[in-house]
């Protein structure tokens, strides 16, 4: 059977249409429309039939002058000029003529066509946009605000930041309507965002949402040099913090409980979840080390919490030395032994970045399988507790722990700072393990 739209060319699959004579001239005079398709057939068909659907509502926008979506619009646009023989901005550049003549004589043809519209009472927002442009500069919409930002950070080319980012930024699109150029993003927007969101979601991650979009916002009003102010800031969150729920820390019988669950079958996931255990370190810590960063041999063993690639940590306070007191580095040292990957944890870490949410999702089914309702991250909040109960001081902790400033070990070199931490650790450890040969 004969697909609509299919082509196939040495093997390789396309969709393939044919663009309306009357409309190529916005797609800068080509006759037809290619795209590559999935080899899957299953997947090739669903591809088919939303690229069908899409080129049906685009046509169709086109043909009526409404021009489809916003992007699509300014394409438009910029083709509606070119086919009257001007580009963008070409009202700000006088045409060199004798003294006395009309200075924009190139602009007869696309004034011309302009005021026949306006007269018929038929402009649409190509011809809009079009009118525009001859003297302004191309707005930004909000979709590619996330372009601009992404191509001046420093962490722009890493999937996982663009992935977090898009995800906090795709949530301003409930309250401006779709995708609306950024100096049309108001003030009242912004608090309707605030409003919205809280409805499903607790205040902390509305704080974290906003961050992200004022930088997405901040990056773009300076490298556009846009005269705008920036909606986002400065806005209030009502009762901020005071929804939280505090993560409750692992009771001594569901530690003693996992440990031992993580020790007797050392596998992949459990000496990760061990780790956790043992050092208080974010899961997502643990599933980025590298076999370069950690120190079986040495006197006091440890590993480094470092940043690499498109790794990165949760604060800058996050970078330091994490002591392996003997029950972890035994476990670790075996585990190292089964296989030869660089990383430690090669289903959880790919060599660049750490893979989170899988990391998340094993973790806690594990740790749900034995019929405890926590997470890990409970883990680091119990060793908290534990070096708390232990009488460890505030900035030996927190140094452990990554939650201090960088300054915490001023005082000390390297290696007294970690035989402190080290000794501080299986002090407090000392209650949840069964015995030490664990």
């Amino acid at each position: 059977m004969k697909l609509k739209y299919y082509f196939n060319n040495n093997g390789q699959h396309y969709f393939q249409r044919s663009i309306p004579r009357a409309l190529q001239r916005f797609y800068g005079d080509k006759k037809i429309v290619r795209h590559k398709l999935p080899s899957i057939h299953s997947q090739m068909l669903l591809e088919m039939n939303r690229l069908a659907h899409h080129y049906d509502q685009h046509f169709k926008a086109l043909k009526s002058g409404q021009g489809g979506t916003p992007s699509q619009i300014q394409e438009q646009a910029v083709a509606l000029l070119a086919s009257h023989g001007v580009l963008p901005g070409a009202a700000n550049t006088p045409a060199r003529v004798p003294e006395g003549m009309y200075e924009y004589p190139h602009l007869d043809y696309i004034e011309d066509y302009l005021r026949d519209k306006k007269q018929a009472g038929t402009m649409t927002k190509v011809d809009e946009l079009a009118q525009l442009l001859l003297s302004k500069p191309m707005p930004i919409l909000l979709s590619q605000a996330t372009d601009v930002y992404f191509e001046n950070h420093e962490h722009g080319t890493s999937e996982k930041f663009k992935k977090n980012t898009l995800k906090r930024w795709k949530n301003i699109y409930d309250v401006t309507g779709g995708d609306i150029a950024l100096a049309d993003v108001t003030r009242e927007m912004a608090r309707r965002y605030i409003k919205h969101r809280l409805t499903t979601v607790k205040t902390t991650t509305v704080e974290r949402e906003l961050k992200t979009i004022r930088a997405v916002i901040n990056s773009v009003i300076k490298e556009k040099s846009l005269n705008l102010s920036n909606k986002f800031e400065r806005l209030t969150i009502p009762k901020k913090g005071k929804d939280s729920v505090a993560r409750k820390p692992f009771s001594q019988d569901e530690y003693r409980k996992l440990i031992a669950g993580c020790v007797s079958k050392a596998d992949e996931i459990r000496v990760l979840i061990l780790i956790c255990c043992l050092t208080g370190v974010r899961p997502s810590e643990a599933a980025g080390l590298r076999r370069e960063d950690v120190y079986l041999d040495d006197e006091y063993p440890h590993f480094d919490v470092v940043e690499y690639g498109g790794r990165t940590l949760k604060t800058k306070n996050s970078v330091r030395k994490v002591p392996l007191i003997p029950a972890a580095a035994k476990v670790l040292a075996q585990y190292l032994e089964t296989h030869t990957d660089s990383v430690v944890f090669p289903r959880y870490c790919d060599g660049n970045e750490v893979l989170g949410d899988n990391v998340s999702g094993a973790t806690n089914r594990y740790i749900a399988s034995l019929g405890i309702s926590k997470t890990l991250y409970s883990a680091r909040h119990t060793v908290k507790t534990l070096l708390d109960q232990a009488g460890t001081p505030e900035y030996l902790a927190e140094s452990i722990g990554g939650w201090g400033k960088p300054s915490i070990s001023r005082g000390y070199g390297d290696g007294h700072s970690l035989a402190r931490k080290y000794a501080a650790l299986q002090k407090a450890l000392t209650t949840v393990l069964v015995n030490e040969s664990e």
